[in-house]
């Protein structure tokens, strides 16, 4: 019942005869096609600021099993030690960044570990696809 009402309410409004009814939105195109920035990281901090190394980790399959969302078994360690380490940690993920921002908030609650993170905003949109 629920998802019908989404569908239903969601969808764009009709006339009496069903015809699409134009707003100022209707322009605008449905998908977003290229990145939302033309630099996706800053640049890079001068030394001794920078640091040593950088990983760019998948969010979905590799920190977070991605049905439920539940963390890996030791991603809390794996994080602790490669932000020790002198590494700028870099979360990407063709998620929309809606609902992941959040998850990744409870990942690193006090943002000490993750440096960057990148959503599917960041991509190009190619043949149909977010790559």
């Amino acid at each position: 019942m629920g998802g019908c009402l989404v569908v239903e309410m969601g969808g764009p409004r009709r006339g009496e005869h069903g015809e699409l009814l134009e707003d100022e939105f209707s322009h605008l195109p449905i998908m977003i096609k290229e990145p939302s920035r033309e630099k996706l990281l800053p640049d890079p901090l001068p030394a001794p600021y920078q640091p040593t190394y950088t990983l760019v980790l998948e969010f979905t399959d590799v920190l977070v099993h991605p049905d439920w969302f539940k963390k890996r078994p030791g991603v809390d360690q794996f994080l602790q030690t490669v932000a020790s380490a002198d590494f700028e940690v870099i979360i990407f993920t063709s998620e929309n960044a809606f609902m992941i921002w959040p998850v990744i908030d409870k990942l690193d609650p006090e943002n000490k570990f993750i440096t960057y993170r990148l959503f599917r905003d960041s991509t190009h949109f190619t043949d149909g696809v977010h790559p």
